[in-house]
């Protein structure tokens, strides 16, 4: 496995990956799954922006996941805060790609004036994403209860922390 940078020609696959986490997970609250077109838009606004987009490949430059991150909010009043984003397909849990994505995002955001922090917002019984992140150095800030409902049910929000 190797981490690269995204190109326009990954975004069916990343599109993909994100999609079953739509209709699988309660990883992500959106309800309705993407369209490759949605998704090109999507990888334009953050290139053109100069944000990393990177993607995990095998030897067969199959995507396992992607990994971004953009402002956390209007870049002009959430001044050097970074949201981290990071998808991994379900044939490759387990496998790292989750780290290895993750490590090299925080590298490069540490390389970024722009970032004085990142946040990561992952649903609070996401035990993997969780994992991860504190493994990475991440601290939880805070949990918002009940902030959105997926697949009938409540789902509460955490908020984690970490330094560029």
């Amino acid at each position: 496995m190797r981490i690269r940078e995204a190109t326009i020609d990954d975004v069916p696959a990343m599109t993909d990956i994100l999609n079953w986490a739509i209709s699988e997970t309660n990883a992500i609250f959106r309800a309705h799954t993407a369209t490759v077109e949605e998704r090109e838009g999507f990888f334009h606004r953050l290139d053109s922006g100069g944000y990393p987009q990177l993607v995990a490949v095998d030897d067969a430059d199959t995507v396992l996941g992607f990994a971004h991150y953009k402002p956390l909010g209007d870049p002009v009043v959430w001044i050097g805060s970074m949201e981290n984003t990071v998808y991994i397909s379900p044939d490759a849990h387990g496998q790292g790609a989750g780290y290895a994505l993750m490590k090299e995002l925080i590298e490069r955001a540490r390389r970024d004036e722009r970032c004085h922090t990142m946040v990561a917002k992952i649903v609070d019984d996401n035990e993997p994403s969780l994992r991860l992140h504190y493994k990475l150095g991440f601290e939880l800030k805070g949990v918002l209860q009940e902030v959105s409902r997926k697949f009938g049910e409540w789902v509460n929000l955490a908020y984690l922390q970490l330094a560029c």
